[in-house]
């Protein structure tokens, strides 16, 4: 037994050399030599090894070497089941003496090899190592056990030293498959700005004269003078705690760049020409536009055609029944006040916004917009409620514009709510949201709710919510609305964090 020991010793640290003699390694290499290195140490004639597989919750078959170790493929030991089970339930190393197999052997060893597993790396027992010797070899005895428990602890951590090597390689083989397969740039550089790693996409877009360890700033020098401009800002913008996103047109090219700080002090860039994206996405909003435009015509006409005729039978009957002037002047005068609504209305939505920014608290200004309309829900029986953050929460925006914005869904919410009814509205730093108990919205009237001249209001152009998107999207605002007929509506509109103070 000395000399068997002695030979564990001088050869144990071999488990720790995670690559073969051809420099591929991998855990099923790795465990191939642990297996007969195992089988030499305790003269075993049959060794197989089980590793903890996180979906089945169980210890899977991993490998075997030996004439006496025939174990069918799927195999699987569960924890306090059999006696390997107990073995792993105890994490202590056991020896069952005789043949219980029937494959003439005079005892078997089972080893749990404990250690840190999984995600989460809580310790237990990682796998389990079980060896046996024919009968022509003299049994277990304790002296092995006690060898076997010594040896269990250095195998745990080399398999689990193993496993983690490998899932490193495979994690960094589908990086490195990714990176091949995107459609955008991804090169990357030290501290002292030599290019460590880029992706085929790189080469497209970079040229040729991109290589490993080359200089970035020689790089530069090479490339077209709009492309460098923009990886020189990146690499000069980037800092530890975010990202630097700059876009330019230059000679009709677009680019988007997205630059990260890596731990080691080098910088990673990824360079995407968005030309041919940007142009697909001009040309449909000049279409959509034209959409609107003829919509907006025929919108135009109709809503035109219904104040004119009152004009033109009010003036006809002036002519039949001059008497009766005072009177039917008083109309034309409504018509005409009706027209020139409508026309302030249409000019108001094909006009580009002006806005005129300045620090504003939201709270105070809902608060504000609150106290105008309280008479109007107070006549319409309806409960309006308003929440504000105790300490300021102060953007940069247009404030006449978005007091627009919350009036516009204010009435809204008024308008679709009951007698008895309920409206509550909020502000939260970057966050305002208006909430009512009216009649609620079924999806394709939501998908179509801020489309222009879209209303489900017998009277109404349509604009209202229009304007609303389109002031918004002028503060780089986003709104969501949230409805369920029968059950209300909630509006919620998430300022961009970039205009908070």
């Amino acid at each position: 037994m000395a000399s068997v020991q002695a030979y564990e010793w001088t050869d144990m640290v071999s488990l720790f050399v995670l690559e073969d003699e051809s420099g591929t390694g991998g855990l099923q290499e790795f465990l191939g030599r642990m297996l007969l290195r195992s089988a030499e140490w305790f003269r075993a004639s049959g060794v197989s090894v089980f590793l903890f597989d996180e979906v089945s919750g169980g210890y899977l078959l991993a490998g075997q070497v030996g004439p006496n170790s025939h174990i069918p493929e799927g195999t699987v030991l569960r924890s306090g089941e059999g006696f390997a089970g107990q073995a792993i339930a105890s994490g202590q190393p056991v020896i069952l003496q005789g043949d219980t197999t029937g494959k003439s052997i005079s005892s078997s060893m089972v080893i749990p090899l404990v250690g840190r597993r999984g995600p989460t790396n809580v310790q237990g027992c990682i796998g389990v190592l079980n060896l046996s010797r024919s009968a022509a070899e003299d049994g277990f005895r304790e002296a092995d056990l006690a060898l076997a428990h010594t040896m269990g602890q250095h195998i745990s951590l080399a398999v689990a030293n193993a496993a983690t090597m490998s899932q490193s390689r495979y994690m960094g083989e589908m990086l490195r498959v990714l990176l091949a397969n995107v459609g955008f740039a991804v090169l990357s550089f030290d501290a002292d700005r030599i290019i460590t790693h880029f992706n085929p996409e790189a080469v497209v877009l970079l040229g040729a004269m991109i290589t490993p360890n080359g200089c970035f700033d020689q790089l530069l020098d090479e490339i077209a003078p709009d492309v460098a401009m923009i990886l020189t800002e990146a690499a000069d913008l980037c800092d530890s705690e975010g990202r630097a996103r700059r876009r330019h047109t230059i000679r009709n090219r677009i680019w988007n760049v997205t630059a990260s700080r890596l731990p080691s002090g080098g910088t990673t860039i990824a360079l995407q020409d968005v030309t041919e994206l940007e142009s697909a996405q001009r040309e449909y909003e000049r279409l959509k536009r034209l959409a609107e435009v003829g919509q907006m015509t025929a919108t135009i006409a109709h809503e035109i055609r219904n104040p004119l005729t009152g004009v033109q039978s009010a003036a006809k009957l002036i002519q039949e029944s001059p008497e009766l002037s005072d009177e039917f002047a008083q109309i034309i005068e409504t018509e005409a006040k009706k027209l020139s609504q409508l026309c302030d209305e249409f000019l108001e939505f094909a006009r580009p916004l002006k806005l005129e920014k300045e620090p504003t608290d939201i709270g105070e200004m809902l608060s504000h917009v609150v106290k105008t309309l309280e008479a109007q829900f107070a006549e319409a029986e309806v409960t309006l409620a308003c929440k504000v953050p105790e300490s300021p929460a102060v953007h940069t925006l247009d404030r006449r514009r978005f007091e627009q914005v919350l009036r516009n869904l204010m009435l809204n919410a008024l308008q679709a709510t009951k007698p008895g009814g309920r409206v509550d509205v909020g502000a939260q730093i970057g966050h305002l949201w208006v909430q009512d108990t009216g009649c609620g919205m079924d999806e394709d009237t939501v998908a179509r709710l801020f489309s222009p001249f879209f209303t489900t209001k017998a009277r109404g152009t349509g604009l209202g919510l229009s304007m609303v998107r389109k002031v918004l999207d002028a503060h780089e605002a986003h709104i969501e609305v949230y409805s369920k007929p029968g059950q209300g509506t909630r509006f919620e509109i998430r300022i961009n964090e970039e205009i908070a103070r």
